[in-house]
């Protein structure tokens, strides 16, 4: 008959076994389950990317014209400060060209992506979003000061009329 020590030992044995087996099997999920995570994070940053870069463009063009009516309306059309807004915009335009070039060019079969492979391609395309995201500020802030100064040109324009007027320019407002 088998002693109560030898009996616990294998049950020891036996249950240390069983968690050597799940601790492996446990590790080899989490190795999955991170995998998929950066795919999900890639897809999600992709997306943002694309997003960004999709409206870019258009947004670039709208402020280059903004500001050249703008200019033109407080009489600076064709001055140095236009051109060197559009030889600014030029460079500008090449870049976020070269962005989508290089989002094209991640843009891809994830699946095939080892982890580290999928780390090394979020960082690119977090650095793509983060200039994307500068030239976008840049010219959303083009375009709000442009529609700032436009407000200060009917301003003195309604100020103008007024005064030729000679309606004082409270009444021409109604205060």
């Amino acid at each position: 008959m088998a002693s109560i020590g030898t009996i616990t030992g294998l049950v020891g044995m036996c249950t240390g076994a069983g968690g050597f087996v799940m601790g492996y099997l446990a590790h080899r999920q989490t190795g999955k389950n991170k995998v998929l995570d950066l795919r999900l994070q890639f897809r999600r940053d992709m997306n943002a990317l694309k997003a960004t870069l999709e409206h870019l463009p258009g947004t670039m063009d709208l402020a280059r014209q903004s500001r050249g009516r703008v200019l033109a309306a407080s009489g600076l059309g064709r001055s140095g400060n236009e051109q060197q807004f559009n030889q600014t915009w030029e460079v500008d335009k090449a870049a976020v060209n070269a962005l989508v070039a290089r989002a094209r060019t991640i843009e891809g079969d994830d699946f095939s992506l080892s982890g580290k492979d999928l780390e090394l391609i979020l960082g690119e395309v977090n650095r793509l979003i983060l200039e994307a995201s500068r030239y976008a500020d840049k010219y959303h802030g083009a375009l709000a000061a442009d529609d700032s100064r436009r407000s200060e040109l009917r301003a003195e324009q309604t100020a103008l009329v007024a005064a030729r007027m000679q309606i004082p320019l409270k009444k021409k407002l109604g205060e």
